[in-house]
């Protein structure tokens, strides 16, 4: 049985990825008991044998012993990890958390500890508030450090963008099936015009153009 583990980042098109895959007939996904598509360390009893498997695990709850305890769980998984620009993270990860303040669901969700704050909150102020949150080249090395280099696949949300349906063809080991659109689809995070403070911008390139450059010396594969 092969199968395949999503871990993120949030807000880089896991989502739109895995149910990409619940759309192929030879693929079984795994969902948590209330439904969700992120299922951290979901029941995996009774897995058809004859079917591609594949989950998705929210890389946000993800430590060293987490991603210790996902290696001793899925065995030899191939793992996925989708990113984009920290920017367009950051705004859209602002959005939500601030939309779910402001309209109570979710009740368990960390923002309703401080809801006043997370309700109102400029983005500059979520940014400071939340910088641990950003750190993908940390987080990219601790994947390195449990996960082998050749099991890894880092996939870009513009690729998936084009063509999350082409995406999933090439991550299943097949040629791709559709032409890719030439423009992206645009969310909140592209049409937004808020601006952000240069210093926070900065800090933000920085540690993507980390990420990328450890990315590229690390022989991972990329679909980018």
């Amino acid at each position: 049985m092969r199968e395949i583990v999503i871990v993120g980042f949030p807000k880089c098109g896991t989502s739109a990825l895995i149910r990409g895959f619940e759309k192929e007939d030879d693929v079984h996904v795994i969902r948590s008991p209330n439904g969700s598509v992120d299922a951290c360390f979901p029941d995996r009893t009774n897995l058809p044998d004859d079917k591609l498997v594949v989950h998705k695990c929210p890389s946000y709850v993800l430590s060293r012993t987490d991603l210790e305890a996902l290696r001793d769980q899925v065995g030899g998984a191939d793992i996925v990890l989708c990113f984009r620009p920290l920017p367009r993270v950051l705004l859209s990860w602002h959005n939500m958390h601030r939309r779910i303040a402001r309209n109570g669901t979710h009740p368990n969700h960390f923002v309703h500890r401080e809801p006043e704050f997370w309700a109102n909150c400029s983005v500059d102020d979520y940014y400071r508030k939340s910088v641990h949150r950003f750190r993908v080249d940390l987080f990219f090395d601790q994947l390195t450090r449990v996960f082998p280099a050749e099991r890894i696949t880092v996939v870009a949300q513009e690729r998936m963008a084009r063509s999350v349906g082409n995406v999933v063809k090439v991550l299943k080991g097949e040629e791709p099936a559709e032409p890719e659109q030439r423009r992206t689809y645009v969310g909140y995070a592209d049409r937004t015009e808020v601006e952000i403070d240069p210093e926070i911008l900065a800090a933000l390139d920085e540690t993507y153009a980390r990420f990328l450059d450890r990315v590229a010396q690390s022989g991972v594969r990329t679909l980018v």
